[in-house]
C-alpha cells in the first residue's frame, strides 16, 4: 500500500536556521555553546556524520521529555541532559529517546528516533 508517512526528513520544511544546515537523517547534535570543542569535531569526522549546533531555546522546549537529570548540567543550562535534549530536537517533532543517555570517559551521548521511523 501507500506509505503512511510519505514525508521524509529531507523534504520537511525547516523552521529554524540550524535546520537549514542539516539535511541528513543521521547526525550529531549538541548545544551551540559547545561549538569550540575540538573533540566533537573530531568525533563527527571519525564517524563521518554532520555536526549540528542547536540553540539553547530549542533544547529547553524538550526538557520535560528527558529521562536523565543532572543537577549540575541543569544549573548551568536549564536542561537536565543536554545530550538527551539535543537528540530529541535533532530527531524532530514527536521523536523519542531510545533510552537514557550514556556517559563514559567524559563523553555523553543519547540517541533518539524520529516519529516517522517504524518501531524497532
Amino acid at each position: 500500500g501507500a506509505d503512511p508517512h510519505p514525508t521524509s526528513l529531507r523534504e520537511a520544511t525547516f523552521s529554524h536556521e540550524w535546520e537549514k544546515e542539516w539535511r541528513g537523517e543521521i547526525a550529531l547534535f549538541t548545544i551551540e555553546s559547545k561549538r569550540g570543542e575540538i573533540g566533537l569535531h573530531d568525533a563527527a569526522r571519525l564517524l563521518n556524520l554532520p555536526l549540528v549546533f542547536l540553540p539553547l531555546d530549542a533544547l529547553l522546549a524538550r526538557k520535560d521529555e528527558l529521562l536523565t537529570r543532572s543537577l549540575r548540567v541543569e544549573a548551568l543550562t536549564g536542561v537536565g541532559s543536554v545530550a538527551e535534549a539535543a537528540a530529541l530536537v535533532g530527531a524532530g517533532a514527536g521523536s523519542r529517546l531510545f533510552g537514557p543517555r550514556l556517559a563514559s570517559a567524559g563523553v555523553t551521548c543519547a540517541i533518539a528516533r524520529n516519529a516517522l521511523e517504524e518501531a524497532p
